[in-house]
Order: C-alpha cells, then structure tokens, then sequence
C-alpha cells in the first residue's frame, strides 16, 4: 500500500480534529498549548474544520453550562424535546404544525412519517390534519436530496432502482414558505441524468409549462391513462422532481391501489384520507428549473438553473444552520450520531442541554 504524503497544514487539521472529538469546547489557546503547535496552524485549522461543519465557535460564560452531559440526561431531555416520551406527548390537530415545525428539513424514510414518527409524538394523530396544513399552504413534502445517478446496465434506464417511491425513500416535511432555503443548499436534480421515462419527461414538461395542474389536467393534457399517469408521478416523487397540495400524493403511492380504501360506501364516520392520487390536489414541480431542464433531456445533461452548488444568502444559511445544530448536528459524538436519526433536537434545543463533546 501507498504511504500518502501528508502536507503540513493538512495534517494539522486531521490532529485538531481528533483533539476536538475529545475535548469539548475548548479555546485555540488551550489547543495550541496542550500541542505543542503555534498558534497560526491551529487557527487555520480551526478555520478549515469550521467550514466543514465539523467544529463550532461561540462565547461561553459559564464553563458548567457546556460540560458533557452522560447518555442517561440526553436520552431523557431528547425524548421529551421529541415530545414521544409519557407525559410529553400532545394531542389535537393544532399541535400538529409545532411537532413538524421541530422536524423541518429532516428527511426521514417516507412511510415512517405516519406510521412511526408523527404518531409517536402526537396522540390522536389523524391524516386529515396533515393533508388540511398542506392544503392551506402552510406545509410541503418532497425529497430534498435527489438520488445520484447509477451508470445504466444491461439496457436498464440508469437509475438503479424501481421506478416509484419506496417505504425507505427519505421524504421530507416543511414549511412551504422555506422550500427554497432548504433548496439553497442542494445540488438542482437533472432530469436528463436520471433516466426517466417517456411518461416522466411529458409529465415534467407540463407541469414546467403550465404549472401546479390537477390530475385530470394532465391526465388530458399528455394522453396518458390514469394508470400511467400514476406511476410517472411515482417515478418523479422518487426522484425528487415533483410534490402534491396534499400528503394525500405521498400517502397513495406507498399503498397499492388494490388496498386503498374505498372512496365512497365506507361505514366509518367522520373525514376519511382518500388515498388516490387523483385526490391529491395540484401536482407542481419541487425544483421551479425541473421543466425546463426535460425539454432538454433528450440531448444530453444540461445545466439545471446555472447552479451546480448554488450560494445562499447568509440569512438562509443562518436558518438552516440553526436548525441543524439544534438538532445535535454540531457536534461529534458516539453517543449522539446513533440518536440523530431517529430523535433530530431541533431549534432552541440549545439553550436547554449541555453541549456534546
């Protein structure tokens, strides 16, 4: 095996690296000392490790405030941040935004979100509470990070995976208004690289032409039957191409229609979640660029709103920070990397927990 030759800097900030992963909150001062090493390679360390996300930099006034707390304290204050722990479950349609509130931007496998993860923290949870905040615009669901294309095999369409989304396909929730925050920091999806179907492509492309559509708009509109239709929507959902007015959408592509229930003659009282697809309102592409972008898939990769890597202004980048720090992601830790994707502390977290180390 190759010995890899390590340059000066470089190896300054794997050591710092390893120091912090041990430590806790410390100063450069403290670090430099404790090395043997300047204080200038340990700053531009630092530095580096901070553009990674890897370390953060803050005033601490009260030393007991950051200590590392022990498993025990963080399991019992997550649990009932999370709210999924006895007494701290709450109940009601209108607790059900704050709960989502806390979980923005966190993608979590799509059939999780109403068996596991919503039901856990709000008692009585119903599905026609999450449709109605997403009717009313409050709130939107999609894939935020897109599959990375496969190379094609055996004539295969390059994607390496079935063509509609699965119960493992990490969907997120969100305010609708702070989709393009979120967005910011992601790579656009090009659908030319992402082998989609002839019925994807005209899907996208009307819905990049003329906009949020119902079901039966382009249903008329590309010629495709109900049940082509249905699958090009799978096909693009999975994709992180497109979403729906409703989570009503996301709810009937997980369930085969052989098993969905029925839409009239049901004994059960009260709202019932329809789970058909056409019943899931307007159909919009998630990325605004998505459109234009299948019109021109059949020549080749093109350039998906002239951004590979787009900046965000630095107000977007303070929310999306905040919101990942508050849910641990901050800091290294044994403890709290196993816990993150199951109980993400979101905002305001901070201020009610010691720092990790």
């Amino acid at each position: 095996m190759a010995r890899r030759r390590w340059g000066r800097d470089e190896a300054a900030v794997e050591i710092v690296r390893g120091r912090m992963e041990g430590v806790g909150p410390t100063t450069m001062v403290e670090l430099a000392a404790s090395m043997s090493i300047g204080e200038r390679p340990i700053e531009r360390a630092l530095l580096a490790l901070e553009g990674e996300g890897f370390v953060l930099r803050g005033r601490f006034t009260d030393a007991a405030a950051v200590a590392p707390v022990a498993g025990r304290d963080f399991m019992s204050f997550l649990l009932a941040w999370q709210r999924v722990a006895g007494d701290e479950v709450v109940s009601g349609p209108e607790s059900l935004a704050g709960l989502i509130e806390q979980l923005e931007g966190f993608p979590a496998p799509a059939a999780a979100w109403e068996a596991e993860i919503l039901p856990a923290r709000l008692g009585d949870y119903d599905p026609v509470w999450l449709d109605a905040l997403c009717l009313a615009g409050r709130l939107a669901w999609g894939r935020m990070s897109p599959p990375a294309p496969k190379p094609a095999k055996n004539g295969d369409s390059g994607t390496g995976r079935r063509s509609g989304p699965i119960r493992s396909t990490p969907m997120t929730l969100l305010s609708r208004e702070s989709i393009v925050t979120w967005q910011s920091f992601a790579t656009p999806p090009d659908p030319g690289e992402m082998g989609l179907t002839g019925e994807g492509l005209a899907v996208l492309e009307e819905l990049g032409s003329r906009g949020a559509s119902f079901f039966h708009e382009l249903a008329a509109a590309t010629g495709l039957l109900d049940s082509q239709l249905e699958i090009a929507f799978g096909e693009l959902v999975a994709r992180g191409l497109v979403t729906a007015d409703s989570f009503t959408g996301m709810r009937a592509l997980l369930v085969p229609s052989s098993k969905r229930p029925l839409k009239r003659g049901g004994r059960r009282k009260g709202l019932v979640a329809i789970f058909g697809v056409e019943n899931a309102g307007r159909w919009s592409l998630l990325w605004l660029d998505s459109g234009r972008a299948a019109e021109q898939a059949h020549s080749g990769p093109v350039d998906v709103g002239g951004r590979s890597h787009p900046g965000a202004h630095p107000e977007m980048a303070t929310g999306v920070a905040t919101s990942l720090l508050g849910r641990g992601r901050g800091h290294r830790s044994d403890l709290a990397a196993p816990l993150r994707h199951h109980f993400p502390a979101p905002a305001g977290a901070r201020g009610q927990v010691a720092a990790l180390a």
